[in-house]
């Protein structure tokens, strides 16, 4: 498992000028985690790894999480400017992969989730 979360940013001429990393997953961002994961069900993957059928919403959502992801080292607009679709959605899917192992080594965790994820399925 690949333990670095990484997000390049770009320059107006494709040139990467700087390079965001987490080598952690704070609590706070696990918890966004599991509540997106019902939100971007309906999200594929292409070939080249970009989302498929993604809504406005949803891209809002993931910008969002990325700002949550990399706390004050990176802005909203600076993800709108110089962040690749690609890349953006590489970081969601780096912390599900986090996610998923860290709950296949601890299965509370992942118990827990599942109670959260149908307490709101259930609510009226």
């Amino acid at each position: 498992m690949n333990n670095v979360i990484e997000l390049k940013l770009y320059d107006e001429n494709n040139e990467v000028v700087r390079t965001l990393t987490r080598t952690f997953i704070p609590w706070g961002i696990l918890e966004m985690a599991i509540d997106m994961q019902d939100e971007f069900s309906n999200v594929g993957v292409a070939d080249d790894g970009s989302p498929v059928n993604i809504a406005r919403e949803q891209i809002e959502r993931l910008t969002e999480f990325v700002v949550f992801v990399f706390g004050e080292g990176v802005s909203a607009d600076e993800l709108k400017k110089g962040a690749a679709l690609v890349d953006m959605f590489s970081v969601f899917r780096q912390v599900f992969a986090m996610v998923e192992g860290i709950m296949a080594k601890n299965p509370t965790v992942g118990q827990a989730a599942n109670r959260r994820r149908n307490l709101k399925r259930s609510a009226p």
